[in-house]
């Protein structure tokens, strides 16, 4: 099983950056995910990604996965329900 760190930082990256990036290398089992609206030049870990977003971007792709989240809860929801009534499609019934 793989681990992810999912994280933003918007603006001009911290002096202490090339820090926290020698830090993620000594993690290589975790994978770092870092939106942001800078780019950078200097050495990146091959566990550390950075991903260039724009703040208006972030929210667009943020909105998205949330409303997929939802739209896959609810039909899990759903699925649970017609199994809970006794409804399979392996045995032909239909939900009519």
């Amino acid at each position: 099983m793989k681990i992810a760190i999912v994280t933003c930082y918007l603006g001009k990256f911290p002096l202490y950056f090339s820090f926290f990036l020698h830090s993620c290398s000594y993690n290589p089992t975790i994978d770092f995910l870092i939106f942001s609206d800078e780019g950078y030049l200097d050495k990146i870990p091959t566990n550390v990604t950075i991903i260039k977003k724009t703040l208006s971007e972030l929210k667009v792709l943020i909105n998205n996965l949330i409303f997929n989240l939802k739209i896959r809860f609810i039909n899990y929801k759903e699925s649970i329900l017609i199994s809970r009534m006794g409804f399979s499609y392996r045995e032909g019934n239909t939900l009519n």
